[in-house]
């Protein structure tokens, strides 16, 4: 005989000034040594009618049971498996027959709506009504509506004409265990509170997919021993459809901080995908809050690990489309996602959540739910994509591949279109590090191991390849490229002098993609400050340029530009406007006047303006640069905000710094915007308002907007970067100001240590910051 211990439910009247939470701790704290009293094993009995839901419902219960939004308990996979064999063989819902309108049948039911069939008749005419609703309408099968065979059934549609009208007629009864009782479940099927996985995904997707992600995840466990929390059968649905106020006040209560709190104690959180790309959990407000608060988390386990399930054959479709088609994946991931657009299934839901985002989360609530989404989406799929490379990595260094299971099967599958034996396989595996170090590059965090991947990418292009192939040149562009951005400049050099190699061997040396692979050299020279042979680098690419393609190309101008902007550096300025005003007369001839290029030449003759201090043309220059950028780019676009910069900058050197300030916090609101909170352009332009600051005597906000630069610079590029050295040197440079010997002593010390490991010690950056904390010491010194 099963013991049955009472129900804990924490009333509306219950929740003070704690709120939920200090609620919820208050009925765990209750219920003590209950827990031990769950379902026994091994008892077989199907849940009787009395049984009581022995749950814990999070809000809204008091003294009716009919006001719980969820019970805390979940079921097992098994169960769920029963569910989805008893719909898809027609022993659950007998009769039931889903339809779709495949046009506008009026009366407002338009093409998609989902109709339950009430009667054919024999000439084929067919009533049905629209689901959730009164309404009738007749069609004709095939031309009016087609019908949805049972295994595209979507979650939804099982809760509409199966879950819903059980849990209804039943509603007297606790919700769990009528639903388990009635399709087929037994006790063992009801998991105790809090155990297993809180699952997050979205009822359009099919009911037999989404049981099919879990039984993937799950593959490796017990199903009957495998509890998750699904609000198919753990929501109180007949709740959610009532319009009450009492309903209204309970779901809510749930929606603000319930559901939330009950996330943070399940065991594991599960977000299932019914596709990689386009995946509707992530379309959808509900899930999105959902998924908010489970990358939030609460009592201090912030950013919790949030597990993927796939919908089967998905994980195999994205790494076909990894290892076929590049750059898809990482297109995928930088799309960006917008909450506004997401909505609930019901209008009072859709307002309920977005009152909770808005009041809960600040104005920026949407921000924060779309960066979360966008975070978590990019995990799950670069995790599939390291999967894969450990795979094919795995399958290259074997006589054979797995055949059968997991990524193996569709590995096996992909590789017949690469030639045959152990050179196939390892090109392959190629391919799959260039992409996935793609897919990492899109990560703060991700430029070493993206690094890392490319390099063993690179060995493996000249192992199987030909000298002559272009994946060769662009495998050690792109590296040298990378190499940049971690400040390794030597091998940045060494690989970009490989390209030049490389082009010259495969196309003669009068070929255009030498000449540009010579600018990428020089770039980088020109970068570090080598500018004598940053400037016979550009010399050579022009020679071949005029050559090739005469002098009046896009190309010419370009690295005309290039050269004007190393005389720039050099103080040159004379020569480099002569130079830039050269280079737009040739985009205006090939480009006309309107033309992105066009905005850049406007924003180089403006630059070489200011440095020669004629600061109204260099403000004429960038008006008109910005008026270009806003027709050919739009207004909302990183390069107006640049532009703005510029014009604020000038604004500075005139005096004019209140004008300046607010042109700079323009830009700044139209970069975090573009791109999020966290990005360089941030930063710098958080640096650039903190220095006007500074001229204004605001040293205290200076220094504040100094500290979180920095933060943004370091969680871009990493602690040991000279972007962050910049910021170390002027977070020194107000401290000067203040006269604060010390504190600008570290800063500068902090700096100069950054200099000198990157550039070493006798680097202009690293001999200015070392002059500063000389300074400093003697300062300090008197």
């Amino acid at each position: 005989m099963r013991s049955v211990r009472r129900s804990v439910r924490l009333a509306l009247g219950a929740v003070g000034k704690d709120g939920l939470a200090g609620a919820l701790a208050e009925a765990l704290a209750e219920r003590g040594s209950e827990d031990a009293e769950d379902v026994e094993d091994g008892d077989d009995e199907d849940v009787d009618d009395d049984a009581e839901d022995d749950s814990l419902d999070l809000a809204g219960a008091g003294a009716d049971a009919a006001l719980a939004p969820a019970t805390a308990r979940g079921v097992s996979v098994r169960f769920l498996q029963k569910l989805r064999a008893g719909v898809a063989d027609g022993s659950l819902v007998a009769g039931a027959e889903m339809y779709v309108a495949a046009r506008d049948l009026g009366n407002g039911v338009k093409e998609g709506t989902r109709l339950k069939l009430l009667q054919r008749e024999k000439n084929g005419e067919c009533t049905g009504q629209v689901v959730r609703s009164e309404i009738e309408v007749h069609f004709r099968e095939g031309k009016d509506a087609k019908k949805v065979p049972r295994q595209a059934w979507t979650t939804q549609d099982v809760a509409d004409l199966l879950v819903l009208p059980t849990t209804m007629a039943k509603e007297a009864s606790p919700f769990l265990a009528s639903s388990i009782r009635a399709f087929g479940g037994r006790r063992q099927d009801r998991g105790a509170a809090f155990r297993g996985a809180f699952v997050c995904h979205a009822r359009a997707c099919k009911f037999a997919d989404f049981v099919g992600a879990l039984e993937e995840h799950f593959a490796h466990e017990d199903f009957a021993e495998t509890f998750v929390w699904v609000d198919l059968i753990s929501g109180n649905m007949p709740l959610w459809e009532r319009e009450d106020a009492d309903a209204h006040i309970a779901r809510e209560a749930f929606i603000r901080e319930g559901v939330h709190d009950m996330m943070s104690k399940f065991e594991r959180l599960i977000v299932v995908l019914d596709r990689w790309d386009a995946p509707l959990v992530l379309q959808r407000l509900w899930c999105r809050w959902e998924l908010f608060g489970a990358r939030e988390g609460r009592d201090g386990d912030a950013d919790r690990i949030v597990e993927a399930a796939f919908a089967p054959g998905q994980k195999s479709e994205m790494i076909d489309v990894l290892a076929s088609k590049a750059g898809k994946v990482s297109k995928v991931l930088g799309t960006k996602m917008d909450a506004r657009s997401a909505r609930a299934r019901t209008t009072l839901d859709d307002t309920m959540l977005q009152e909770a985002i808005t009041e809960t989360l600040g104005p920026k609530g949407f921000a924060k739910i779309n960066s979360a989404a966008q975070s978590q989406h990019r995990k799950w799929l670069t995790s599939v994509a390291r999967d894969a490379v450990a795979h094919a990595r795995d399958a290259a260094h074997n006589d054979s591949l797995p055949t059968t299971g997991g990524l193996g099967l569709r590995l096996s599958t992909r590789l017949s279109a690469l030639g045959s034996g152990s050179a196939r396989k390892k090109k392959r595996l190629g391919i799959l590090l260039v992409q996935t170090a793609e897919v990492l590059l899109g990560d703060p965090g991700g430029l070493d191991e993206a690094v890392a991947m490319y390099e063993e990418a690179l060995n493996i292009i000249r192992e199987t390849s030909s000298p002559l192939d272009p994946e060769l040149v662009r495998t050690l562009d792109r590296l040298g490229s990378l190499y940049t951005l971690q400040c390794r400049f030597d091998d940045g050099i060494v690989a970009f002098a490989s390209s030049v190699e490389a082009q010259k061997e495969t196309k003669g040396r009068m070929h255009p993609d030498v000449a540009s692979a010579l600018n990428n050299l020089a770039l980088l020279h020109s970068s570090i400050g080598e500018y004598d042979a940053a400037l016979a680098l550009f010399e050579e690419a022009l020679e071949i340029q005029r050559g090739v393609l005469g002098a009046q190309h896009v190309d010419v101008a370009d690295t005309l530009t290039n050269v004007a902007l190393v005389y720039d550096s050099q103080g040159l300025y004379e020569d480099a406007l002569r130079l830039f005003d050269e280079a737009l007369k040739v985009l205006e001839k090939t480009h006309g006047l309107h033309h992105v290029k066009v905005v850049d030449a406007l924003s180089h003759i403006a630059l070489a303006n200011r440095e020669l201090g004629r600061f109204d043309a260099a403000l004429r220059t960038y008006q008109a640069a910005l008026e270009v950028c806003k027709e050919v780019r739009g207004a909302h676009h990183s390069s107006s905000a640049d532009l703005m910069c510029s014009i604020a900058e000038v604004y500075s050197l005139q005096g004019r710094l209140d004008a300046a300030v607010l042109l700079y916090l323009d830009a700044l609101r139209l970069y975090k915007d573009l791109d999020g909170q966290s990005s360089l352009k941030v930063s710098t332009t958080l640096t650039k308002i903190a220095l006007v600051y500074a001229d204004q005597d605001r040293f205290a906000e200076a220094l504040d907007l100094l500290e979180e630069a920095r933060s943004v610079c370091v969680a871009c590029v990493g602690p040991r970067h000279p972007k962050v050295a910049a910021v170390w040197h002027n977070i020194g440079w107000v401290h000067r100001a203040k006269e604060d010997w010390a504190a600008a002593l570290d800063a500068f010390e902090h700096a100069a240590d950054i200099f000198e490991g990157v550039f070493g010690p006798d680097h202009a950056d690293t001999v200015a910051s070392q002059a500063l904390v000389d300074e400093c010491r003697v300062a300090l010194r008197d």
